[in-house]
């Protein structure tokens, strides 16, 4: 299954959400806390080393 991580307040995270909804397709949405920093935690760095959303995850494809 598809993964989307993002946030709420993301405009770009919202769009990628909407085209995932529209086109049917099945996701898991992962919520990043900005406020707190977690997109500056070595764990998420792993995934998207410039620390941004929206990411898609598929399986070993990283967007």
């Amino acid at each position: 299954m598809i993964k989307l991580y993002g946030h709420e307040l993301s405009g770009n995270s919202y769009k990628v959400q909407l085209f995932l909804s529209v086109l049917g397709i099945e996701h898991q949405y992962v919520r990043v806390d900005l406020m707190k920093g977690e997109h500056k935690q070595p764990e998420f760095l792993a995934i998207n080393p410039f620390g941004q959303v929206p990411i898609l995850v598929d399986d070993e494809l990283v967007i």
